[in-house]
């Protein structure tokens, strides 16, 4: 368990990471799973969100959820929200302009292209985290939904399906590539899943054994973090300060690819 800033930095040096890049499905999801990561390695991190512009054709009743007439008047908020968080943290962002279905092979590796300023072959000392799209694909049952009741357990959700695509299209992306790749337990999903479940998954998935590295950032500096997002975490985390505590008091945790990559793109 990584304790501190100190020894995340520490834990970046030791496996010769210069540049982090955590790519966030949405525009908050990053945060939400690992603001500790983030602020701690602030001077080398960089988030690039995937699905920041919103479909007309879709999200309508989120976004009057959250208080907006419509999705383009929410996704507009929730950039300068971004803005805000990324400015808070102290690490550098890029908003990819996609909307949803837009995540094609073209598109990914393009996005690679661009964080790595074009360079051929790609710099080693990268490192990419992806979201693990935990939570599992099957809905609580009514016996579920009762014991969470009863011990107050926090509610997790079945993986969305744009994290798994976000996961899989990256995975794919950069798996001919020299950066080094790992993945995060993403909130609020990963709840319904132990970090060991999550990991052997990730584990069958890639074909790839993994390294589950925990962090425990401040509490307080991820409430104010994540209080970045004021129109998403009330309908994400509700109104319970209490409930909002033991949601983001979770370990963070990072699954690192163990076998170094090898091989540049073709």
């Amino acid at each position: 368990m990584l304790h501190d800033n100190d020894s995340v930095r520490e834990w970046l040096n030791a496996i010769g990471v210069e540049r982090l890049v955590v790519i966030s499905p949405h525009l908050d999801d990053a945060v939400l799973s690992v603001a500790g990561l983030l602020r701690a390695a602030s001077a080398r991190a960089k988030v690039l969100t995937v699905f920041t512009e919103a479909d007309p054709q879709h999200g309508m009743a989120w976004a009057q959820a959250a208080g907006f007439a419509d999705a383009r008047e929410e996704h507009a908020a929730r950039r300068l929200e971004d803005l805000r968080a990324m400015q808070y943290l102290g690490c550098g962002h890029v908003h990819a302009g996609l909307r949803s279905g837009e995540l094609t092979d073209e598109a990914a590796q393009g996005l690679l292209r661009g964080l790595l300023d074009n360079q051929a072959p790609e710099p080693s000392d990268a490192l990419f985290l992806l979201p693990a799209a935990s939570g599992g694909t099957r809905p609580y049952t009514w016996f579920q939904n009762l014991r969470n009741r009863l011990l107050r357990i926090p509610f997790g959700a079945p993986a969305h399906p744009e994290h798994q695509q976000v996961r899989d299209q990256m995975w794919k992306a950069l798996s001919s590539r020299l950066a080094r790749v790992g993945f995060y337990a993403d909130l609020p999903y990963a709840w319904r899943q132990s970090d060991a479940k999550i990991q052997a998954e990730l584990e069958a998935r890639t074909a790839q054994p993994l390294e589950a590295i925990h962090i425990r950032g401040d509490l307080k500096d991820k409430l104010a973090a994540t209080g970045h997002y004021p129109s998403q975490m009330r309908l994400i985390l509700g109104q319970s300060p209490a409930y909002q505590q033991r949601v983001l008091s979770r370990p963070e945790c990072i699954f690192l690819v163990k076998t170094p990559p090898t091989t540049g793109t073709p």
